[in-house]
């Protein structure tokens, strides 16, 4: 008899061990993720957590995936075929969200001001030189140019279009072309866009190309639309917390890292964006605000939801609160 309970104790005992061991031993366990990107200053606490090597640091092993048409990714998450998406337009977002706002969640958030601008509109200098009032009545200033170029972003023609026309320019006959960022040189060489709607780094690149284009108006979207203006994010998905929540979490872990890294190292983290981009080292701007989740403040949002309601880019109403991610959700 006294085997058995021998036995018995030690089942009991090695029970006993596993429970208190096991949350260590799943915690030192690699877990895997998928984390898509848009490349830009969106992206930025992705390309320094990969950098300063926090992802293998919490154990998370990551296949990123470029985006390459903007939009995609929202689909992906909501199928949970990715975890994570980061880098991509605020205007964007919304839109493929619109029908299923309540699904997605943000990880993190980046706001610019009037102060510190993320968007600017340039005019690409031709043969004669440019000769340009204080202020410009765009009326007649979109009479003579008309071929706009936008820097691949999913929704700016039709936002574009919405502005000129609040601001009293006949849009019909406008032209846009959509710029791949590292064909922006060529483009402005070829004179083949009349003006470039810009969005950083490449801002402050062609802040610094004077002799090939003119600025017509800094802070263009913040001061057209309003400022704060909310430019790019990180979010996930329901169905991704509920299945691959450990990864989430541990790739959320890892931005919230890269965060803090940003916010103390202002220039190594912009050396970092300027190698991953291609653009000269010293390359040096004002980067925008970065939220973490829980500092979002969600009701500045809303005047950017009734925006887009107004442009007729969304068709519904849409409180942003519901992309809010709680602890509980990450528990």
């Amino acid at each position: 008899m006294k085997w058995i309970l021998g036995i018995i104790d030690t089942i009991l005992a090695a029970i006993l061990v596993y429970i208190l061991l096991s949350p260590k031993i799943q915690a030192s366990k690699v877990v895997n993720a998928t984390v898509l990107f848009e490349e830009g200053l969106g992206s930025l606490p992705l390309y320094v957590a990969e950098e300063m090597g926090y992802f293998d640091s919490l154990k998370v092993n990551v296949k990123l995936e470029k985006v390459f048409h903007p939009g995609e990714e929202v689909d992906k998450l909501l199928k949970g075929t990715a975890q994570v998406a980061v880098g991509m337009n605020w205007i964007d977002f919304i839109y493929k969200s619109a029908l299923r706002p309540q699904a997605l969640k943000a990880v993190y958030s980046m706001e610019s001001t009037i102060e510190s601008p993320y968007t600017a509109l340039f005019l690409v200098k031709g043969r004669r030189r440019v000769y340009l009032p204080k202020k410009i009545n765009y009326r007649r200033f979109f009479r003579k140019y008309r071929r706009i170029g936008c820097l691949k972003r999913a929704k700016e023609e039709r936002l574009m279009k919405y502005i000129l026309t609040q601001l009293g320019v006949d849009t019909r006959d406008l032209n846009f072309t959509e710029i791949d960022p590292a064909n922006l040189d060529t483009v402005i060489a070829k004179r083949t866009v009349d003006l470039i709607l810009a969005y950083e780094p490449y801002r402050s690149y062609l802040l610094k190309q004077p002799g090939k284009v003119v600025l017509i108006e800094d802070a263009f979207f913040e001061k057209n639309i309003y400022s704060p203006y909310p430019a790019a994010l990180g979010f996930t998905s329901i169905v991704n917390l509920k299945l691959t929540k450990k990864g989430v979490v541990r790739v959320k872990n890892a931005l919230d890292m890269a965060i803090n890294y940003i916010r103390k190292n202002p220039e190594e983290a912009m050396k970092i964006l300027d190698r991953r981009l291609g653009l000269p080292e010293d390359l040096v701007f004002e980067l925008p605000k970065i939220e973490k989740y829980e500092e979002i403040e969600f009701a500045i949002y809303k005047k950017l939801v009734e925006y887009l309601k107004n442009a007729e880019i969304i068709l519904v109403q849409i409180d942003p609160e519901v992309y809010r991610l709680t602890r509980q959700d990450l528990q």
